[in-house]
């Protein structure tokens, strides 16, 4: 396999990434009254944090799907997570395929 074949399927594949990671958000916030459940010990449940997050409840459904998972700072959802994964890829690899593409087209 050559690197521009290389750089287009990691383009495809952190693609899907995002798009699951998209998928995943809306479905837990979709359960949850349009509300993404915030699992954190300094969150008293019910706790409404900004118009997206709340503190959730223990009969909050999904809450494997919520946001409980402490990196980098901040309290990110698996779906944050491959949102974050997949757009790191695709943007690094997205430029490299276009430039391998591109590259040709100039020389004469």
């Amino acid at each position: 396999m050559n690197f521009k074949s290389f750089c287009l399927k990691t383009v495809c594949i952190s693609g899907l990434s995002m798009f699951a990671g998209k998928c995943l958000n809306d479905l837990v916030m979709l359960a949850n009254g349009q509300l993404m459940p915030v699992y954190d010990a300094a969150c008293p449940a019910g706790l409404i944090l900004d118009r997206n997050h709340f503190c959730g409840f223990p009969n909050s459904h999904l809450k494997f799907l919520a946001d409980y998972i402490h990196w980098s700072g901040t309290i990110c959802s698996p779906g944050d997570f491959l949102l974050k994964l997949g757009s790191s890829f695709f943007v690094v690899f997205l430029i490299l395929f276009l430039y391998f593409v591109a590259a040709p087209l100039t020389k004469n």
